[in-house]
């Protein structure tokens, strides 16, 4: 613990002298930032069938689409595991395909694809919901090649 302790000071002890704590109120100008974030999040929640969306989790089948899906790594981004982040199972957790397999019910035909095939989409198969989760593959800003700073 006391390892632990000394690292945690030494950290401290630079984002101090860095002036970090000097502000620790947000600056009042990026609020409206906030609510463009918080307006572009959706919270997918049925604990229980209980409907926060009106996602059925008896539905009869459901398309679930995209290269985010059924990857860990996109899902936590950057910064995870390394700087940059990586695709794949790179960590413990649930991704969103695994959720949505857990939430429905035993006769729910959950059909995924990265790329939806014409083949799927022309079967005549009618699908009670669409998921698709769209992202960009995770990374970290540096300052690499910048020459000047301002």
């Amino acid at each position: 613990m006391a390892r632990v302790d000394d690292a945690v000071e030494r950290i401290l002890r630079v984002k101090f002298v860095a002036g970090l704590f000097e502000y620790p109120l947000t600056d009042r100008s990026l609020l409206p930032t906030v609510g463009c974030k918080r307006k572009s999040l959706v919270l997918l929640n049925n604990g229980n069938c209980g409907r926060f969306l009106p996602l059925d989790c008896n539905a009869e089948r459901i398309l679930v689409v995209g290269k985010h899906v059924d990857d860990l790594g996109y899902q936590c981004g950057g910064w995870t595991k390394t700087m940059y982040g990586q695709s794949g199972r790179i960590t413990i957790g649930t991704t969103l395909l695994d959720a949505i397999k857990a939430a429905v019910g035993e006769k729910t035909e959950v059909i995924y694809e990265i790329y939806p095939s014409k083949e799927t989409l022309a079967s005549g198969k009618r699908f009670s919901y669409a998921i698709v989760a769209v992202g960009e593959a995770p990374y970290a800003d540096t300052n690499k090649g910048v020459t000047q700073k301002s």
